[in-house]
């Protein structure tokens, strides 16, 4: 029996009750504090489709802009058996769906919800939201065991029990993580679904949110299109080798979030700011350089790709500059003596001129 103590801290949260499966009443939520609605969650009826009305009751809800990365959620649950439940999320095309928990603690061996023993036997209550995300732990099949809670206690609140949950399908397929959804486009429409496949012990589905990140990246537009030829300034003739030419780019910045990564090839070139922090609606520029050492025309590439959460790219570029053949400067070297180079030039200079001397006595 669940203890009159516990019922009646749930009784002060403004819940109903009902007969669970161990004959002490189930809790059943009104409005949770932020105004969401809380919806009754079908009883037994989870027979693999979660997203069919009659078998799960579903929330959609709106991931931002941008690009999803690391997609974090966090839903208000009331329920007297954890174990009874299965909660899944889809992408907005439907394309792609990820099992958060299945039947925590009850051995699955397919995605019906069937199973022997009920699963874990612990409470959910709205007001303590449970949240899922690939970066948390423990797994989320070990909802309500670890630490071990009774079915008087609720996790996320007694006994430290964890709020935080990696996501875990148990023996549902397919097996999937949050991660499946990076890259996806941000915006409305995407749907979470809970169902429930244990008689007796109710429940209500109340909110849904997203958490962590980043969620809703930057999208990058180039302002000069991708392919396009990009030639630098060249040298003009008698250019001092080693001096850098260069030719700005620049990138439309819309939403928040992720940097821009530039790269190049051919000898000579290089561009900078690598990787380019992105301010939401700015432009951002990157300069490309090229150093030349020699005449002639170079050749090289520039590409650009974002990083996520944001999106844009990858954008490629062909460069090139010409170094034109300028005169070669004329160096006169200045003539060094050592002492010893001194000596004999003085001793050269006296020995030519005693051999002058003795000629003009002798003349």
């Amino acid at each position: 029996m669940k203890p009159q103590i516990l019922l009646a801290a749930l009784a002060l949260t403004g819940v109903a009750f009902a007969d669970t499966k161990d004959g002490t009443p189930s809790i059943s939520s009104g409005p949770t504090p932020n105004g969401s609605v809380c919806q009754p969650i079908p009883d037994n009826l989870y027979r693999g489709n979660i997203f069919d009305p009659a078998q799960a009751i579903c929330k959609t809800f709106s991931t931002g802009t941008g690009t999803v990365n690391n997609l974090a959620l966090s839903l208000g649950l009331t329920h007297t058996w954890a174990g009874d439940l299965v909660i899944k999320v889809r992408n907005p095309a439907g394309s792609k769906t990820v099992t958060l928990v299945s039947r925590p603690g009850a051995a699955e061996t397919d995605d019906l919800g069937a199973a022997g023993p009920g699963g874990d036997s612990s409470n959910l209550l709205n007001t303590a939201p449970i949240r899922f995300g690939d970066a948390f732990v423990p797994s989320a099949e070990t909802m309500g065991s670890v630490p071990a809670l009774s079915s008087a206690q609720t996790i996320c609140i007694d006994l430290a029990s964890p709020c935080d949950y990696k996501p875990d399908p148990g023996a549902t397929i397919p097996a999937g993580a949050l991660a499946a959804f990076d890259g996806d486009a941000a915006g409305a429409g995407w749907t979470v679904c809970v169902g429930d496949r244990g008689a007796a012990d109710t429940g209500d589905f109340c909110s849904v949110a997203v958490v962590g990140g980043p969620v809703g990246g930057s999208v990058i537009a180039a302002v000069t299109a991708s392919g396009t030829p990009i030639t630098l300034p060249g040298y003009g003739a008698g250019a001092t080798p080693g001096t850098a030419v260069a030719a700005p780019l620049s990138f439309n910045v819309t939403g928040g979030g992720g940097s821009l990564n530039c790269t190049t090839t051919g000898t000579g070139y290089a561009v900078t700011p690598s990787p380019l922090a992105l301010v939401v609606g700015t432009t951002g520029s990157v300069t490309v350089r090229y150093t030349g050492i020699a005449a002639g025309t170079f050749t090289g590439t520039l590409s650009c790709s974002a990083t996520a959460p944001a999106t844009g790219g990858p954008f490629t570029y062909n460069l090139s500059t010409t170094v034109s053949a300028g005169p070669a400067a004329v160096l006169i070297p200045t003539p060094t003596l050592s002492i010893t180079g001194l000596m004999l030039l003085i001793a050269g200079v006296l020995g030519l001129s005693a051999f002058l001397f003795s000629r003009n006595r002798a003349g």
